[in-house]
């Protein structure tokens, strides 16, 4: 790996506000989620200190708690998600909601707040086995109810991509855009 290439979110918004960025878009549309550890870094460049997320076995009992820190960017940002956004993203999002950090803007994310261990079975078989679930640093379940957007936009129905590339027809992303430009 690169020196770039290991580079932590901390590093990249300070670089970004040295540049003199004054707001960032950050998309998780289409994210399905992934690795807890990541959306926690990405929450601990841009959160104050707080619970970032807790997960709870099917008792209650807490088997882990990410922290964020008091070190943070307090740039300017504006979150988008959709039906896709699941999982580790919608910790992010659900953080960023409970924290007051950002509007976030689109549809209501998907609803997966469970951690899922796959166990191999033999001839290629399969079980998913659920070990715990996630609650934003307010409590608040996220499995099956999603994060609901504080500005819900709709996409037009004849729209080909979604991005800066199709900044044109986005109208997720042009709101976005323009929450950023107020204040």
């Amino acid at each position: 790996m690169t020196k770039r290439q290991v580079r932590t979110s901390k590093k990249v918004l300070q670089e970004l506000t040295d540049d003199g960025v004054k707001g960032i878009v950050l998309d998780m549309r289409g994210n399905p989620g992934g690795v807890v550890d990541a959306a926690y870094e990405i929450g601990d460049a841009i959160l104050p200190k707080t619970s970032f997320v807790t997960l709870k076995n099917n008792k209650g009992e807490v088997i882990e708690d990410y922290k964020t820190d008091d070190k943070y960017n307090d740039i300017k940002m504006v979150v988008l998600v959709n039906e896709g956004s699941a999982s580790a993203s919608e910790i992010l999002a659900g953080a960023i909601s409970d924290l007051d950090r950002a509007k976030i803007v689109g549809k209501k994310t998907y609803g997966k707040g469970v951690v899922q261990n796959v166990i191999a079975l033999p001839e290629g078989d399969g079980l998913k086995l659920t070990t715990s679930e996630y609650f934003t640093p307010s409590g608040d379940s996220i499995n099956k109810l999603g994060i609901e957007p504080d500005v819900e936009v709709d996409l037009p129905e004849n729209i080909k991509g979604i991005g800066i590339d199709y900044q044109e027809t986005d109208t997720q992303l042009q709101k976005a855009l323009e929450i950023l430009k107020e204040k």
